[in-house]
């Protein structure tokens, strides 16, 4: 019900009255001020609509004075209202246009998705992602420093509301962008810069590498793992697998995610296999540790099983109780078997085949990966490789990656807090075309817990499902307690 007792159409009435008394004002205003040019006095008018008739009706007979002497100049007051109004019609086009490309626009995208209920209001923002907001819990997550600031328990990722957005340490990281998204760029480079401990950062290719090296060798020590030669990095930093493998715990989690890594790992229908060759592969390791072969050996091994019957041998000798009886069973037992579960096995060691791969991962005296110094300082390893193609070392690189956590968790553990301090930063740039990582969703889940910081990068939901289980994949998305998605 209308209130006010007047119809629609009455205010428009209203509305069009109003307008044409406005004009019409307006007119009579102009064509004084432009007469003011030519007369001294200038001649009044005899009505509202004096101006409307001069410039309309092309007379000055509603104007009164000396109209002998002195009249408005007709010609002139149209020319003036003609050019007036043609600017002023530029001007209103050029606004709408404005408005209608800002309307478009990336800008009035984001400030209309601010407006809606929901969105963090400024308030909001200062509250839980500001400086001090995250120095309030610089306490617990760097308890050996009596002051820390910002920057020493955080990681900045944007502003939203003219205010800084922080991430803690503890935050594990979902980071979705599609190709030419300027993830890199935009976000993973500053992390990488800025990161207030040591990180792990993987890639298909040196781009990060390129931008950040200079940056983190001002911070600590830098290393390379890049068996397949993809950065151009000469004496890049060698890593045995078989290092700390005789353990036989450290053995077995080495081998599963060395076959992890490769694309029998990745395989959805295959697990099974997967998982055996793991136990295997598990076996010629502790093997070769036990009795001090190296990669070589296992090269062999993992080619042709009918050769790694010495490794039988050693493990009998030195081995745990009952490894060698298991890999004695496969290689003498039923040939189909053997097939099946060999060829995962050999799948994994072939990159070994490649002199420089085998090179890479075949460490002289005092130049294996001190762990222990890595974790204590802004040190940064960077693993460059891919999960495809001729060469490819992607399961290696998930065994050296799955090495480090596993250390590191170990190492919190001892430590009074129960967490790593500083942090360590997993920054997993293209990991999904590089290596199947099957710690990940759990480590999503309770790595912030202990000082690892694991932040995930892809491209779509859709392409962790193909590398992990559909389950996995809502597990690292669900698990991550900050998701950043770029258009």
């Amino acid at each position: 019900m209308n209130k006010s007792g007047i119809s629609p159409m009455q205010w428009v009435g209203l509305c069009v009255f109003l307008g044409v008394v406005g004009l019409a004002l307006a007119l009579t205003g102009l064509t004084s001020w432009v007469t003011s040019w030519f007369c001294t006095p200038v001649p009044t008018p005899a009505h509202v609509f004096a101006g409307f008739e001069t410039v309309f009706a092309g007379t000055a007979d509603t104007w009164s004075g000396d109209l002998g002497v002195c009249t408005p100049p007709v010609a002139i007051v149209r020319t003036v209202t003609i050019v007036l109004l043609l600017i002023l019609l530029a001007i209103a086009t050029a606004i709408i246009v404005m408005v209608m490309q800002y309307r478009q626009s990336d800008r009035y995208f984001e400030r209309e998705m601010q407006l809606r209920n929901g969105f963090a209001k400024g308030s909001e923002i200062a509250q839980w992602f500001s400086r001090s907001a995250v120095v309030k819990r610089g306490g617990r997550l760097r308890p050996s420093l009596r002051s820390p600031t910002a920057d020493q328990v955080g990681i900045l990722v944007g502003t939203a509301r003219r205010t800084d957005v922080h991430l803690t340490v503890e935050d594990s990281v979902a980071l979705i962008g599609p190709p030419r998204s300027g993830k890199g760029r935009r976000v993973l480079v500053g992390m990488i810069m800025d990161y207030p401990g040591p990180i792990v950062t993987t890639s298909t290719r040196p781009d990060n590498l390129t931008i950040t090296l200079e940056a983190r060798k001002r911070q600590g020590e830098v290393a390379v793992f890049d068996p397949q030669g993809l950065s151009g990095v000469r004496a890049g930093l060698r890593w045995s697998p078989i290092l700390g493998c005789e353990d036989p715990l450290v053995a077995a989690q080495r081998g599963q995610a060395l076959v992890a890594g490769t694309s029998l790992g990745r395989s959805q229908s295959n697990q099974e296999w997967g998982e055996r060759a793991g136990v295997m592969l598990s076996s010629l390791l502790h093997a070769a540790a036990v009795g001090g072969r190296g990669v070589d050996a296992v090269y062999e091994w993992g080619a042709n099983p009918r050769l790694a019957r010495s490794a039988v041998d050693i493990l009998r000798r030195d081995g745990a109780p009952g490894w060698a009886e298991d890999l004695d069973a496969v290689i003498n037992g039923d040939p189909q078997l053997l097939s099946s579960i060999w060829f995962g096995v050999s799948g994994t060691t072939a990159p070994l085949r490649i002199p420089a791969v085998r090179e890479s991962m075949s460490p002289g005296p005092g130049e294996n990966f001190d762990m222990d110094a890595f974790l204590r300082e802004r040190n940064s390893l960077y693993l460059i490789g891919t999960g495809t193609g001729a060469g490819a070392a992607g399961g290696f690189l998930g065994g050296l990656m799955d090495s480090i956590t596993e250390h590191a968790r170990r190492t919190a553990q001892r430590s009074a807090e129960s967490r790593l301090d500083p942090s360590l930063g997993l920054i997993l740039d293209e990991i999904v075309n590089i290596f199947s990582w099957p710690a990940l969703p759990q480590l999503m889940a309770d790595g912030g817990g202990s000082g690892i910081q694991p932040i995930v990068v892809l491209q779509s939901l859709s392409q962790a499902e193909k590398v992990w289980s559909r389950a996995d994949a809502i597990t690292i998305w669900s698990a991550a307690t900050a998701k950043l998605v770029l258009g």
